[in-house]
């Protein structure tokens, strides 16, 4: 396996990670499956959590057909990922990188909005309180 194989299903892996992460998230939170009436800016929508695992569950099935998808399905319910093979995940992240669905795709946004809430909610945890002029701990 050559240097660039490796680095690619490295990439892959990673998306797939991050990916199902913020899926699991999503999909266990059920507040924010809301649907909103859509605002257009530049002749764009945002980008709604509903939208997003419409997206994950579209892609993946599609790639890996109804039996392995059932499969996929059950793992990120028992948040044990481990049980998919290899193969699996990876074909999965490529198909994530292929169509943006990463955190440097269309629904960037929507990562680091859940990456801000799981910081505030850390240090809410941490202090009592969180307030934007607290001083970081240990400062």
């Amino acid at each position: 396996m050559t240097k660039h194989e490796t680095e690619l299903k490295q990439s892959w892996m990673e998306a797939f990670n991050a990916v199902t992460a913020l899926y699991s998230i999503l999909k266990s939170n059920s507040m924010s499956l809301r649907v909103k009436q859509v605002v257009y800016r530049a002749d764009e929508a945002e980008c709604l959590p509903i939208d997003f695992i419409i997206d994950i569950e579209t892609k993946a099935k599609r790639t890996v057909g109804q039996r392995f998808y059932d499969m996929f399905l059950r793992a990120v319910y028992n948040e044990n990922l481990e049980l998919l093979s290899e193969t699996l995940r990876e074909a999965l992240g490529r198909t994530f990188l292929e169509y943006g669905l990463g955190p440097d795709g269309a629904y960037r946004r929507l990562y680091y909005k859940n990456k801000n809430d799981q910081v505030r909610s850390y240090m809410k945890g941490q202090n009592g309180n969180f307030r934007a002029d607290d001083e970081p701990i240990g400062a």
